[in-house]
């Protein structure tokens, strides 16, 4: 027969200095009361166990202690504590408040809250993506180790070690180039295809797998399936959709499934979204963007690459008529951008094609301006097409186009686009990366043509005058990633054969010496951008990448950053 054991109760009333608080659950009977009912008496009055002074005539001698029996039926109504509790944000309630449960919780959380902020004031850095929160960055490891099966990297108090190397050099937001965390596993065999840092320094990487992974912390904290093989990520700032139960932060995802889907914070399909079809045409989303409207909605543009599901047999006069019909929709949705509105707190809804000036495909897209009101589209050819969005009619207008026209027969095609430059600067950049391809049979009648030296570079592009400010030729391959930085500087990924990043700082084209200024003048008579070969660094990590982003430090008034790198099957991040 199993032995149950029973705990015996009693119902006393507690007086503690002018408070008395009534039918307390006294236990009886066990060694082990005494101390349950001194944890009973913290709960009530915060007062801690080690400063409480426990008296009850009658029932035992002087103060209560840990090994005191007390009697299954004490003759006692009464019990009297004296001791000083821990300092609260809140006073602690009486016995007779509509609920004492939740003023006890509401000031632990003020007290926890309280002790946070402190932590945070007194931490070196915030990077959500490497750094843990400041109470649990004491791990006592010296050297490089394993979080868990898929996170390595450096102890958090080495980490902050080097964001306080990096704060006190001349040029903080200066990377060093060092890797101190590696996020996945080197031997999947899934690639990622692109990367993003949400609001929160959360990181979300996309495989050519089709999953979806959220990282923060330093561990993975999601991992989702889009479907088939992911092509492009972009954060949503600013955009939320009202459900249920909160309201959240988004990001989206496009993947070979046709098929653009938006997701919240907690990495939850939100909502999916299709691309053009007609007939036996498909399209695939291949770039991202998303521009925040001043109501609280948002446009979501995507570059198409449309493609046949099947072929159609020659020599049947309606399958060539068919042919033909589809030929049309194909040239017409390949050099168009997708676009989808959004109203403050609904959904995405009604879309439409934005036509470019050229008959080339699109293969990128980005936001510029000078508070990133345009959308601009980047196509095979080098054409640059700018449209504005007016959100009172859910407007768009086209601005302008230009053309980089390299020499000879050879085309700049566009591989990435991003903006360059800090939130505050007065002049709107673009940087364009092109790779160099054979001049295509395409109708391109752009309103500006700017005749550059080469057509593999990084070229930084005035948008408010629609020209080349600089032409960027420091690396040996062609440019396949990069991303603007904080101090409004850019970093470039070079392709396999280079394999290096580069880091370039607004110094190197804005504040030239005498020399340098003349020589610019000549060439901007001659109608010739600069050329810059030289970056201001070249950092030894993380090597070739497919893609690059940035995951900024919080902490208020910080100007460190960290650069995140999709390195094959992996993510580096690096300071």
């Amino acid at each position: 027969v199993p032995f149950i054991f029973y705990l015996m109760f009693v119902s006393v009333t507690v007086k503690w200095g002018k408070q008395k608080f009534s039918n307390v659950s006294m236990p009886v009977g066990t060694s082990d009361a005494a101390n349950m009912f001194k944890e009973t008496l913290f709960n009530l009055t915060r007062v801690p166990v080690d400063r409480q002074k426990v008296m009850a005539k009658g029932v035992w001698k002087g103060f209560l202690k840990s090994d005191t029996l007390i009697p299954e039926n004490p003759t006692v109504s009464t019990v009297t504590l004296i001791g000083s509790a821990e300092a609260l944000s809140e006073p602690v309630p009486k016995l007779g408040d509509l609920s004492l449960a939740e003023s006890f919780e509401k000031a632990e959380q003020a007290a926890a809250a309280a002790a946070t902020a402190a932590e945070i004031e007194s931490a070196e850095g915030i990077i959500a993506a490497c750094q843990l929160p400041p109470h649990e960055r004491t791990d006592g490891k010296k050297e490089p180790y394993n979080y868990n099966y898929i996170v390595f990297g450096f102890p958090q108090r080495k980490i902050e070690a080097e964001l306080v190397k990096r704060r006190e050099e001349k040029e903080p937001d200066m990377l060093f180039g060092k890797c101190v965390m590696h996020l996945g596993l080197e031997a999947d065999r899934a690639y990622i295809n692109a990367l993003i840092c949400l609001d929160d320094g959360t990181i979300v990487s996309a495989m050519d797998n089709g999953h979806v992974q959220l990282w923060k912390h330093a561990r993975r904290v999601r991992d989702v399936l889009h479907g088939q093989e992911v092509t492009c990520l972009v954060a949503l700032p600013g955009y939320k959709v009202q459900d249920d139960s909160y309201s959240t932060v988004l990001f989206a995802s496009g993947a070979n499934d046709m098929s653009v889907k938006v997701w919240n914070q907690q990495g939850d399909c939100v909502q999916q979204l299709a691309t053009p079809s007609f007939m036996n045409m498909a399209s695939i989303p291949k770039a991202l963007a998303y521009i925040q409207t001043a109501s609280g909605g948002g446009v979501l543009s995507a570059a198409l690459s449309p493609f046949r599901m099947f072929q159609r047999l020659p020599g049947d006069p309606e399958q060539d008529r068919l042919r033909a019909q589809e030929n049309q929709v194909l040239a017409h949705a390949s050099c168009s951008l997708q676009v989808w509105s959004a109203e403050a707190g609904a959904a995405f809804g009604s879309s439409q094609l934005l036509q470019s000036f050229s008959a080339a495909p699109v293969a990128a897209v980005a936001l510029c301006g000078k508070r990133s009101e345009l959308i601009a589209g980047g196509d095979v050819q080098g054409g640059l097409t700018f449209w504005s969005y007016n959100s009172t009619g859910s407007i768009f207008s086209k601005q302008a186009s230009m053309r980089l026209r390299p020499p000879n027969n050879s085309a700049a095609e566009v591989v990435c686009m991003t903006a360059v430059g800090r939130a505050d600067s007065s002049t709107a950049l673009l940087a364009v990366a092109t790779k160099s391809t054979q001049r295509g049979a395409f109708t391109v009648a752009a309103e500006v043509e700017c005749p550059v030296a080469t057509a593999s570079a990084v070229f930084l592009v005035d948008v408010s005058r629609l020209v080349v400010l600089a032409v960027l030729t420091g690396h040996s391959d062609s440019v396949i990633c990069m991303c603007s930085l904080p101090n409004g500087g850019i970093a470039t990924g070079g392709g396999k054969l280079d394999g290096t990043v580069q880091v370039w700082l607004p110094s190197q084209w804005q504040q030239l010496d005498h020399h340098q200024q003349q020589q610019q003048q000549q060439q901007q008579q001659q109608q010739q951008p600069l050329v810059l070969d030289i970056c201001a660094k070249k950092l030894k990590e993380p090597g070739y990448s497919f893609a690059l982003t940035v995951a900024p430090d919080a902490k208020l008034g910080s100007r460190l950053f960290a650069l995140v790198a999709a390195r094959y099957n992996s993510v580096k991040i690096c300071l």
